[in-house]
């Protein structure tokens, strides 16, 4: 009778412990990860990530994000303040007048010699008591006056009426010129609260892109530490389960070894999947490096 009590048995495959050692590699673990820009790692027990930048960075990214908020404190006051009105002296009445008062103050003294003259040439001539008629000197009804006194004095009168008329004009071109003045200092006082209105808005946005540029780069920066954790997590995975695949395949051809069943066939399914399981994890970059050792 065959004793084939030995060789009938069928042995329990074993994990290899190499395909251990890549499964628990394929967990996400802590990493630290140092670039030109800075640093960035993960903290298991606080299970937090963090970056620390270049402290240059770190020094545009506080100066652009403290400077906006100086200059945007200031932005509701420079837009939302009311529009000032324009105003300047208009008292061309008052002008006119003082202008008269200034001119005939200056002619005065003109007007006093001639009076005086005048009454020198009338005792002189002896026509000091000559009167006529208003009417006929020109004076209107109303009484004798004398001829040469009236005449003078209308004279005088004219020259005043004449003055009023020019202390007017120049009242007016002075308050046109003023008016000029007066509105060129406003325009420019208007334009240059305008445009520091304008500068605030753009110093404010300039300083914000600063700092969101240096925090763009710190989140690049994290996400760089992620995907290559990433990646790396991902290899292992993938070569625990060519390896894995590759144990599954021996075994199974060692069982049907065993089971008596062995030739050509069982010899050619073996080589099968033996070369597809070790081409799939050699194919990985975990399984190079096996290969390597």
């Amino acid at each position: 009778m065959g004793g084939g009590g030995k060789g009938g048995g069928s042995k329990k495959a074993k994990i290899d412990p190499r395909i251990a050692q890549m499964a628990q590699d394929a967990v996400f673990k802590p990493y630290t990860l140092t670039t030109g820009v800075g640093s960035t790692e993960y903290d298991k027990k606080k299970n937090a990530w963090s970056t620390t930048l270049d402290p240059t960075l770190q020094g545009i990214q506080q100066a652009g994000y403290g400077g906006v908020s100086g200059l945007m404190s200031q932005i509701p006051e420079a837009y939302g303040r009311e529009a000032a009105q324009f105003s300047f002296d208009t008292d061309l009445a008052g002008r006119t007048s003082d202008i008269f008062r200034e001119q005939s103050a200056l002619l005065e003294p003109s007007f006093a010699q001639q009076r005086q003259q005048l009454q020198s040439d009338l005792f002189g001539s002896g026509r000091m008591g000559l009167m006529l008629a208003g009417e006929s000197a020109g004076a209107g009804a109303g009484g004798m006056v004398s001829p040469d006194a009236f005449g003078l004095g209308r004279a005088q009168s004219e020259t005043l009426a004449n003055l009023a008329a020019q202390s007017r004009q120049q009242a007016l071109g002075e308050q046109q010129q003023a008016y000029g003045i007066e509105s060129g200092i406003f325009g420019t006082n208007e334009a240059m609260q305008q445009q520091r209105a304008q500068n605030l808005l753009l110093g404010s946005t300039g300083m914000l892109g600063f700092g969101e540029a240096v925090t763009a780069r710190e989140a690049e920066l994290m996400q760089l530490g992620l995907t290559a954790e990433q990646a790396r997590g991902a290899a292992s995975a993938q070569g625990a389960s060519a390896f894995s695949q590759g144990q599954q395949a021996a075994a199974s051809a060692a069982q049907a070894a065993n089971s008596g069943g062995g030739g050509k066939g069982v010899l050619g399914t073996l080589g099968s999947a033996a070369l597809s399981a070790g081409t799939g994890f050699l194919g990985t970059e975990t399984g190079a490096k096996w290969l390597l050792k």
